[in-house]
């Protein structure tokens, strides 16, 4: 059900690679430095950055039962857009969030969006790429995003 979708909507293997890596890095960057900024500007500690960890993945658990039937009604080329332009604001909202209940409530929303950018690249990487390239493709994509 979901190859059909996804064969549908991406042509073009090499775009795919490259916007998965840039993304990864431009979203990367600034989330190396949300703990130092969290303790040391925002007067949170290691409580808020367990309680936003357990909120990550409680609300991602739910998320992934829901996010499968928006991807068959809308599209998994529509719902990846929507995630990548929704997520994108996260790191300047986080600057905002100063309260404890703000982390808490921006890490719902990130949790959210992320659920659907995660479920929507794993379908990509399943269906998109070709049998015989796919273990090659996803170690490039494994290997380069975490040097940048």
């Amino acid at each position: 059900m979901y190859k059909e979708l996804v064969l549908d909507d991406i042509n073009n293997t090499k775009s795919y690679v490259f916007i998965i890596i840039l993304y990864t890095a431009s979203v990367n960057i600034p989330a190396s430095l949300w703990n130092y900024y969290l303790i040391y500007k925002i007067g949170g500690d290691e409580v808020w950055i367990t309680a936003k960890i357990a909120t990550t993945y409680m609300v991602k658990a739910i998320m992934f039962h829901i996010w499968p039937t928006y991807i068959q009604k809308y599209g998994i080329r529509k719902i990846s857009i929507i995630s990548l332009i929704a997520i994108s604001p996260i790191p300047l909202i986080f600057m905002l969030a100063r309260s404890f209940a703000s982390q808490i409530a921006l890490e719902v929303y990130s949790a959210i969006w992320w659920s659907s950018w995660d479920l929507c690249t794993g379908l990509y990487n399943l269906y998109i790429l070709p049998k015989e390239k796919r273990a090659s493709i996803l170690a490039v994509i494994t290997l380069t995003t975490p040097l940048i």
